[in-house]
Order: C-alpha cells, then sequence, then structure tokens
C-alpha cells in the first residue's frame, strides 16, 4: 500500500491541520512541507496512533475493521457503498462545513483522521480505485490484537419481533 507520505502529500496544509487537530497534535509548522514532516512523525508514533483508534466512533470502527481483514484494501466503490461517501471538497468550502466535525458517513471519519487513504492501484489487470491504510499503520497493527470493539447489537424484544 501507499505509505503515509504518499496519502498526505497531495492534501493541502488545511487538511494536514484539520489531521492534527482530531489526533490532539499541535501541529507548529506553517508551511506545507513542513507540516507534512511533522504531521507523518507524529502520526508514527504507537500509542498516539492506538489512542486514536481507540476513539473512533462504532461506525468508523466497523469499517477500520473491514479494511483490516481486507488486507488494508478496498476497492473504492465497495467500501463506500458500504461505509458511505466522501464528500468532495476545497479548501474554502471545507472551512464552511467543517466535515472533520460534522462527517456524514464512517468513510469520512477515517479520512478526516488521516487513518485511509484513496488512490488508484496496479493490483488487478487494470488500474483500480481503492480505498487503503497506509503502510505505518498497517504495520503498527499486531495481528494478535483484537479487533477494535465494536458493540454487539441487542436481540429484538418480543414486541419488535412482531
Amino acid at each position: 500500500m501507499p505509505d503515509l507520505h504518499q496519502t498526505l502529500r497531495s492534501t493541502d496544509l488545511d487538511f494536514l491541520q484539520r489531521i492534527a487537530h482530531t489526533w490532539k497534535i499541535d501541529l507548529v509548522s506553517q508551511g506545507f512541507t513542513d507540516a507534512l514532516k511533522e504531521i507523518e512523525t507524529n502520526l508514527k508514533e504507537k500509542n498516539l496512533f492506538q489512542e486514536t483508534l481507540e476513539l473512533l466512533p462504532e461506525p468508523a470502527a466497523e469499517a477500520w475493521n473491514y479494511l483490516r481483514a481486507h488486507h488494508g484494501r478496498e476497492s473504492w466503490a465497495i467500501f463506500t457503498r458500504q461505509f458511505g461517501e466522501l464528500r468532495a471538497f476545497g479548501v474554502a468550502r471545507r472551512g464552511r462545513e467543517n466535515p472533520d466535525q460534522n462527517p456524514i458517513s464512517a468513510v469520512e471519519i477515517l479520512w478526516y483522521r488521516g487513518l485511509i487513504g484513496r488512490a488508484f492501484l496496479n493490483l488487478t489487470k487494470e488500474p483500480q480505485e481503492y480505498a487503503y491504510i497506509p503502510d505505518e499503520f498497517l504495520n503498527m497493527i499486531d495481528d494478535s490484537q483484537p479487533q477494535l470493539k465494536v458493540p454487539l447489537p441487542r436481540p429484538a424484544s418480543e414486541a419488535e419481533n412482531k
């Protein structure tokens, strides 16, 4: 899979600042290149990574577990059909609507935390668009660790079964 640098280099400073905010990182850098280096360094901190995963809301934890179970990647079309869309935002609209604070899907939650990427990958005969977990995150996941805890739904009551 692509690494964090490949995943984040096509973004902008505002996007990096939003990731920093969700990870509770005090971003010092004011320029994109320095901010990218700073973000990459912080996101590779295993304890911070684990804490960020543990704070994921239930739908995002389900989407993360799904990607993890699929070797860290899935077709973008299948992933978004199952876990919701990712709205396209420019810097100005992102500033007005704050999708990192008001996500409409599990995909947006993971996206604005920098936990997933989106890219065309040559994994089949023809390039296909994929959602993926960046390499550094895949390497920090211990396969012996249980997947993120997602509460099981309660059984239906007799009244609900009628």
